[in-house]
């Protein structure tokens, strides 16, 4: 049976007010163990909010101190399930920074990066990001309109920051995206982009994106795929 004791056991009260890390230590108190050893406790308070009480050495001895939640999800929502934006400020970070993520080199490969305030003040190769650094990114970016938007880059060639980024439906993202031209190709009396000809022809667009890639501009790699198909005619 542990016996509860007021004195400090030479813990010193300045801890009181300190931060390590994400937490802020709110209080303190220590205890006897069935053996009589002291252990001592703190009472710290995690920047995403949550209170709770943790065995000092996991506080002023840790590296990176945090609630358990922040510390595997990058923090919490109000009622204790995982943040629904915290997979799409991770993978954002991984493309940029992690050299063994699928796609890498059309990210941080080329130059791609995330923006400090989106990072986090105490971010470093060992931690991608930090808590204050995901509470920025929601912040900036608000909740995603419907579950088909995804984090979308204006500019493909600046960073990830507040004034280039946006929520964009698949529709929106291929046509902002380096390997589809954001042009307008005439066919007939209409005239639709390159996305927008694929999908009401039932084209393949990889096929159409391949062929683009190759050198043929954009409407000889639709007319391209046509023929693949002579049923098809262009109203």
């Amino acid at each position: 049976m542990c016996l509860h004791v007021n004195r400090s056991l030479g813990m010193p009260k300045e801890i009181i007010g300190r931060k390590f890390g994400e937490l802020l230590v709110l209080d303190k108190r220590t205890e006897l163990n069935a053996s009589g050893n002291p252990r001592a406790f703190l009472k710290v308070k995690c920047s995403c909010g949550k209170v709770y009480e943790i065995d000092r050495g996991n506080v002023t001895k840790a590296k990176h101190p945090m609630c358990r939640g922040c510390r595997g999800t990058g923090g919490k929502a109000e009622d204790g399930h995982k943040h629904p934006l915290y997979r799409t400020w991770c993978g954002m970070l991984n493309r940029c920074y992690r050299d063994t993520t699928q796609h890498y080199s059309r990210y941080g490969g080329r130059g791609i990066t995330v923006c400090d305030r989106w990072r986090g003040e105490r971010s470093h190769n060992e931690l991608l990001g930090s808590v204050d650094g995901f509470k920025n990114f929601c912040a900036d970016m608000g909740d995603k309109p419907t579950t088909r938007h995804s984090l979308d880059r204006i500019d493909n060639d600046g960073p990830y920051e507040p004034g280039n980024c946006r929520w964009a439906t698949p529709e929106e993202q291929y046509e902002n995206s380096t390997s589809t031209p954001a042009v307008m190709v005439s066919m007939g009396r209409h005239s639709r982009s390159v996305w927008a000809w694929c999908k009401l022809l039932g084209l393949s667009d990889q096929n159409v994106r391949n062929a683009i890639k190759q050198g043929r501009s954009p409407r000889d790699a639709i007319l391209r795929e046509m023929d693949r198909d002579p049923h098809i005619q262009t109203a």
